[in-house]
């Protein structure tokens, strides 16, 4: 899935609710790190997935392409936990971080069974 860094960074700031009007007042000051938070935990997750080729957002414009899954249950909660780091709300912070753990967990603990026929040692 690809997905714009501007929505990931408006999902993260919606679900602190820091979108809102006169709701945090340095949000300004904020949003000038946007890429540099964003890239922050793109990066971690796209080397969870892959071994290189990453390629860092250089503007909001610019798109992130990972699985739906990880974007909505690590990437939003991740921005949203540094955001809340940034503007030193501990208890948001605490809270995305613990999302974003979870996702990773989630992430990590996923396996493949296969089915396959017991060699021959056995017999």
């Amino acid at each position: 899935m690809k997905i714009r860094a501007s929505e990931v960074f408006e999902l993260a700031k919606d679900d602190l609710c820091y979108g809102e009007t006169g709701a945090v007042s340095e949000i300004e000051v904020i949003d000038k790190t946007a890429v540099r938070i964003i890239n922050n935990i793109y990066k971690e997750l796209f080397f969870k997935i892959n071994t290189s080729g990453f390629s860092p957002i250089n503007t909001l414009d610019d798109y992130i392409k990972l699985p739906e899954d990880i974007i909505y249950l690590c990437l939003v909660p991740g921005v949203a936990a540094k955001l809340a780091f940034d503007y030193g709300d501990g208890n948001l912070q605490a809270y995305f971080a613990n999302l974003y753990n979870q996702g990773l967990n989630q992430f990590n603990t996923q396996t493949q069974v296969e089915d396959v026929l017991p060699s021959d040692y056995m017999n």
